[in-house]
């Protein structure tokens, strides 16, 4: 286990540090420094925006300006090694000091809409497989595939219109109602609760249709072997052989869409979070990318990626750990 969950963790590095060198030079070849922008816009100290590019290479040419980038990121001169993901030109500040708020709201997010993906699909999958061939479970499987279907822009158009601007049931934008602030206490949790609902469902519905689909055909397969037949005639109740015996067998290749739908909600992020005003990393890349702010963007990336590629590592031990015939090398 523990070789196995080192070598995925190397290969997951190799992963991120392509997917870092890959987005660096996307937004690095328009000529110019946003540096210089910076300083035509808001007026900053000509000596202080100097040092800025000389800190982050932009006073070099592209292929030395990675190379400073990548070391700057590990390791200061002054204060050996460290993990410093940049200067924000957008925000004016080091990019650590305000960036660890949006990745803890999208934590949360992606987190709300990963359970109802899982919860929902798989219950809709068991119903779905149990009742095959029935009118049920052909219009539960053109719902799930009109829903996985359906872009998540439209969706969230869909529900804020339905849900908030026509029933008035759930709000439409931010993480809190205005004027109330964050207490440990009931009120403000439930007031959060209620403006995770919207982004969290559109997330999650299109995931959870999908999770569906694979948790029906794994079960139908898993019911066709020769132990279910068995504990049939040793008299077991129908419930007792899905839920204690077969779904077991059943969730293995479903668990393996854990690590597929991460990429998804990361980046399905983007635009819910534009949506629902919901103050995460996808809401700072898109504002990143309007202010060309080069490093935000390659700092959001490098972190969602290595959310991504967690998510992965933990997909595969899980996988591991349901399923006996898995071996881990």
């Amino acid at each position: 286990m523990i070789r196995f969950a080192l070598l995925r963790i190397g290969l997951g590095a190799l992963v991120v540090w392509g997917v870092y060198t890959l987005t660096f030079f996307a937004v690095n070849v328009a000529p110019g420094s946003p540096f210089s922008d910076l300083l035509l816009e808001t007026g900053q100290d000509p000596q202080q925006v100097a040092q800025l590019e000389a800190r982050w290479g932009y006073d070099r040419p592209i292929a030395e300006r990675y190379a400073v980038q990548l070391r700057s990121m590990f390791w200061s001169d002054a204060d050996g090694l460290t993990f410093d993901l940049g200067y924000s030109i957008s925000r004016q500040a080091p990019i650590a000091t305000f960036l660890a708020a949006p990745i803890t709201n999208t934590v949360l997010l992606a987190s709300a809409a990963l359970a109802l993906d899982f919860a929902l699909g798989i219950l809709l999958g068991v119903i779905s497989a149990l009742r095959s061939g029935t009118r049920f479970d052909r219009a539960l499987s053109v719902g799930t595939l009109f829903v996985y279907s359906m872009p998540a822009f439209w969706l969230a158009l869909v529900l804020v219109y339905a849900l908030g601007v026509s029933a008035r049931l759930l709000p439409t934008g931010g993480m809190t109602s205005p004027g109330v602030t964050w207490h440990a206490d009931f009120a403000s949790f439930a007031d959060f609760l209620r403006h995770l609902v919207l982004p969290a469902l559109v997330l999650g519905v299109g995931g959870a249709a999908a999770t569906a689909r694979f948790q029906r055909a794994a079960l139908i397969e898993v019911l066709a072997h020769d132990y279910v037949r068995a504990a049939r005639a040793r008299g077991l109740t129908e419930s007792a052989i899905v839920w204690r015996h077969a779904l077991q067998n059943a969730l293995a290749p479903v668990l393996t869409l854990f690590g597929l739908a991460l990429p998804f909600l990361v980046s399905g992020s983007v635009i819910v979070e534009t949506v629902f005003s919901w103050p995460g990393m996808g809401r700072e890349l898109v504002a990143a990318v309007t202010r060309r702010d080069d490093l935000l963007v390659t700092a959001i990336t490098l972190v969602s990626s290595t959310l991504v590629v967690a998510g992965s590592i933990v997909a595969d031990i899980l996988h591991a750990l349901v399923d006996p015939r898995v071996t881990l090398r």
